[in-house]
């Protein structure tokens, strides 16, 4: 089990889509299975149930991934700030991935736009 941690941003996706292929581990982002379990975005569960009630579902759902089988799991941006995921991380192999706040926005900018991008051609187009 790696663990990837950093500010959001900070290459979590990149850097463990990566890893995954090198070591034949499956690459799992907590992110999208909060978002599967919940059947809502994290934007939703933030704006819906608040900061706390995602911030518990988000801790049960990596007890859950670090207690299963051998994955690269990046996780949340603030994922690894409750105390009870401290003490799991400890029992695996954690890498944190460390970018400026600027470059940090940046890349989120342009994750984000090439998200929309994409989604483009199911949406109406601007008359």
């Amino acid at each position: 089990m790696i663990v990837l941690i950093g500010f959001m941003g900070a290459g979590k996706t990149t850097v463990g889509h990566l890893l995954s292929e090198r070591l034949g581990l499956p690459f799992v982002d907590s992110d999208l299975v909060i978002e599967q379990r919940a059947a809502r975005s994290v934007r939703q569960i933030f704006a819906e149930d608040g900061e706390p009630a995602f911030r518990d579902l988000e801790r049960r759902v990596i007890a859950d991934l670090i207690g299963g089988p051998e994955v690269v799991l990046a996780l949340g941006g603030g994922a690894a700030e409750h105390p009870e995921t401290i003490t799991r991380l400890k029992s695996v192999e954690v890498i944190y991935l460390q970018v400026g706040y600027k470059e940090a926005m940046l890349r989120v900018a342009v994750s984000r736009w090439k998200r929309s991008s994409r989604g483009w051609p199911h949406r109406s187009r601007p008359r």
